[in-house]
């Protein structure tokens, strides 16, 4: 078996290239009935080789939806509450659930105004029990959890340990997600009132009540001013001020003679020669530079392995263009290289001008040109 993903202007597709044989009955239903369940296909027969087309067009594939939500529970429970019901209308018409191909990469989402909606993957071969293939889906995400979260983590084995027993349901992994649904904590905030006893009168803070005396030196007035504090803080004093306060009241004459200036010489720095470094040979520093004029967009540093790009608030890199989709593309750095996928947007991301397929994974290198739609940034 083999899965391919081609676009064609702003539809993509994925292509399962196998010798699979399409079931006359079940195709019948499919074609005859509007199965929102199910991914719309096409087959084409190749050289003895049977081709099924999907269209995944505006469509996000389970484990960019999972990963993006850091494989949260609520997400998970989404996921399985949907399946349950997509497998029940496929029940109405008799297609075999071993049909359905359900893997991290042919399991879609896609969102509407009601929500996520989630499309299934008809293949007509025998792809084991649901059971089975979701015990395979529970099996990668817990390879693919991250440390830094116990409870979560603790609740998806638990998940994982239902999948493992024999004759477990979906109903039964629904069951212990709803139970154990994520709840946020409520926060309560209480007014807290300081009283520090500090009176704002400007007039307690002359600087000429502190110079009753002419002899008074500007270093009796800062430590004076250094005792005064406000609830253990002291009160900031600037020098300038200090200094403005004496020339008023002994002259400029007097503060000179008091202070003393000395001349300093600066070396000139040594000039050491140094090698310069062919651009070829430097690695990419993972910056995002806009290449735009109008000053739309930001500049983004790449802090993360994972770094994605879109017009959703839970991006990292936030596009404003409206023809930026919600989650765009992504950056993945491996080993202090930099590689740029798109996640099937909606108007593309181009590299060098060319358009990338969807799955398909590209090096990155300094000065690349990279779009995402109509938004334009140099890679560096």
């Amino acid at each position: 078996m083999e899965i391919k993903y081609i676009r064609k202007h702003n539809d993509s597709f994925m292509t399962i290239i196998d010798e699979a044989n399409a079931v006359e009955y079940e195709t019948k239903m499919i074609d005859s009935n509007d199965i929102s369940i199910l991914l719309e296909y096409s087959i084409l027969e190749i050289d003895g080789t049977t081709q099924y087309n999907y269209n995944i067009s505006r469509k996000e594939n389970l484990q960019d939806y999972l990963e993006t939500r850091g494989y949260s529970l609520e997400a998970i429970e989404k996921i399985v509450l949907s399946l349950q019901i997509g497998l029940s209308e496929l029940e109405k018409y008799l297609i075999d659930e071993s049909h359905i191909f359900l893997e991290k990469d042919t399991i879609f989402l896609e969102k509407t105004n009601a929500g996520e909606r989630l499309s299934l993957c008809y293949y007509p071969k025998d792809n084991g029990t649901i059971q089975q293939q979701f015990r395979v889906l529970m099996e990668h995400i817990v390879s693919n959890l991250q440390g830094g979260d116990r409870k979560k983590a603790e609740h998806i084995y638990a998940i994982y340990d239902i999948c493992l027993k024999e004759d477990y349901t979906l109903e039964e992994v629904l069951d212990y997600l709803q139970s154990n649904s994520e709840e946020q904590p409520e926060i309560v905030v209480n007014k807290i009132e300081f009283d520090d006893g500090f009176d704002e009168d400007p007039e307690d803070n002359r600087i000429e009540d502190y110079f009753e005396d002419s002899s008074e030196s500007l270093y009796d007035y800062y430590e004076k001013k250094k005792k005064k504090t406000l609830g253990g803080r002291l009160l900031s004093l600037n020098i300038l001020d200090g200094i403005k306060g004496l020339l008023e009241k002994k002259g400029e004459s007097s503060i000179s003679k008091s202070l003393k200036f000395e001349d300093f010489i600066i070396e000139p720095d040594t000039e050491i020669e140094e090698k310069t470094v062919l651009l070829k040979d430097s690695k990419p520093a993972g910056k995002l530079v806009y290449d735009g004029r109008d000053g739309a967009e930001d500049d983004y540093i790449i802090t993360k392995d994972i770094f994605r790009i879109g017009s959703s608030k839970t991006n990292d890199a936030i596009l404003n263009s409206k023809a930026v989709s919600s989650s765009h593309a992504k950056i993945y750095r491996e080993n202090g290289e930099y590689f740029l996928e798109d996640m099937n947007s909606l108007n593309g991301s181009y590299i060098q001008g060319g358009i990338l397929n969807y799955k398909e994974k590209v090096k990155l290198k300094t000065m690349d040109v990279i779009r995402f739609a109509d938004v334009s940034f140099v890679f560096m």
